[in-house]
């Protein structure tokens, strides 16, 4: 039987050399795993399955594919296109994958268990689910997304959550894989695990206006993100925050509701929005532009801008993958 040790090394290998063989960049997240598959020659559908996460089809008179839930959440999707993609590098045969087998709930330990009378975690699925880890959340991506938000340490569950949002990934299988990177302790670890994504949202947003929607994300942006990209899904909240010398101007689709805006003592002006199916099955794009106050918009150049993509659901055949996000300028 593999350690979950071996796994990880295997894994972080497997993943180092699919990066390179895939012409991912390592440093740039979030990593894109649609695009890593389309390279790979692997063809990725998106369907809603209300008892699967995800498959991986290989069969000896036919092309190697990957099918994938579209209605779990995009860290979870992400998460279970990586594994399938470490099955395919790593040669298994074909698997399906009904959420036993992955790190997105709090499983306190990752021991083999029974479940309709098989072993859930196999050697095949213990380095799939490595890989996944390794692939989405190498260490140079995971330092790249620290410096966008400042930070050279991580010290708190909310920068964990903001982490996790710019890395694409879940917050438990961030939290589970920053060990792993020897970022944080196994002790650090057990004790943001206890930490309720919905709580750290809650106190994360400085509007106080989340309200706690299901999977959806709380993202803050300021002038740590210029030149990013920010992808957000139907459902999530977007806070801009500009000090006392910026006004922000909103141009692009009709993809976002603003809410009511909330002001500081200390003149800083945090803008709401919540992303919205309003374009249905298009993609919307919006940038959002800091100007300083005291110049008007038509003559002024930019303090920060961000790009805003809202995001529908996938569905079908996956024919274009994530584009990285910028490093902050």
């Amino acid at each position: 039987m593999l350690t979950w040790t071996d796994a990880h090394r295997i894994a972080n290998i497997a993943a180092a050399q699919a990066h390179r063989d895939l012409d991912v960049d390592p440093g740039a997240p979030p990593i894109d795993v649609e695009m890593a598959l389309a390279a790979a020659d692997v063809p990725l559908m998106w369907r809603p399955m209300p008892r699967l996460f995800g498959a991986y089809l290989n069969s000896a008179d036919s092309r190697p594919g990957v099918l994938v839930n579209s209605a779990i959440p995009v860290g979870a999707r992400r998460h279970t296109a990586a594994h399938e993609l470490g099955h395919h590098r790593l040669r298994h045969s074909a698997t399906i994958e009904d959420g036993a087998c992955l790190h997105l709930d709090p499983l306190e330990t990752a021991i083999a268990s029974s479940a309709a009378g098989r072993l859930r975690w196999t050697d095949q699925e213990k380095s799939a689910e490595a890989f996944a880890a390794w692939f989405l959340m190498p260490r140079r991506a995971v330092l790249s997304a620290m410096g966008t938000l400042g930070l050279t340490r991580l010290q708190t569950a909310t920068q964990i959550y903001r982490l996790s949002l710019i890395l694409g990934t879940s917050y438990r299988s961030t939290v589970r894989h920053l060990p792993n990177l020897r970022i944080a302790s196994q002790e650090r670890s057990r004790s943001w695990l206890a930490e309720a994504p919905g709580r750290i949202k809650a106190q994360l947003d400085p509007t106080r206006t989340w309200q706690g929607r299901g999977t959806a994300d709380l993202w803050t942006i300021d002038q740590r993100f210029n030149g990013s990209r920010v992808r957000l899904q139907h459902g999530d909240q977007l806070v801009a925050v500009a000090n006392r010398n910026e006004d922000l101007a909103v141009t692009g689709d009709a993809c976002l509701a603003e809410l009511t805006p909330v002001s500081g003592a200390d003149g800083i002006t945090w803008r709401s929005w919540l992303a919205t199916d309003a374009l249905q099955q298009v993609d919307g794009i919006v940038t959002i532009t800091a100007f300083h106050k005291r110049v008007s918009t038509s003559l002024a150049s930019p303090l920060w801008r961000v790009s805003v993509v809202v995001q529908a659901p996938p569905l079908g055949l996956s024919r274009i993958g994530l584009q990285p996000m910028e490093p902050p300028r």
